[in-house]
């Protein structure tokens, strides 16, 4: 029997595509290779504080990163994490 506590720390699959907002944000980054915060909200005609709660998880766990330049945010894929790379390949 597998204990709960196996999969502590462990990001399931499942969780990354739990709900349509995330895949379409994880979507939207495979295609476009780097997006804003605005590109995000723009091309996927979601709600702002939404997206910004999946893209705070999403860098939380690795699977993006963010880049900063002063007010500009850039999100893509964390090419480095070879989960991020095989989410990547897969969409």
């Amino acid at each position: 029997m597998i204990d709960d506590n196996e999969f502590e720390g462990i990001i399931l699959i499942e969780d990354l595509f739990d709900s349509r907002e995330k895949t379409v944000i994880l979507k939207l980054l495979a295609l476009k290779g780097e997006l804003t915060l605005s590109e995000i909200i723009l091309l996927s005609k979601l709600n702002h504080q939404i997206i910004k709660k999946h893209l705070n998880y999403l860098v939380k766990i690795k699977i993006i990163v963010k880049k900063e330049f002063s007010k500009i945010r850039i999100y893509q894929f964390n090419y480095f994490n070879f989960k991020a790379r095989a989410i990547h390949k897969l969409i």
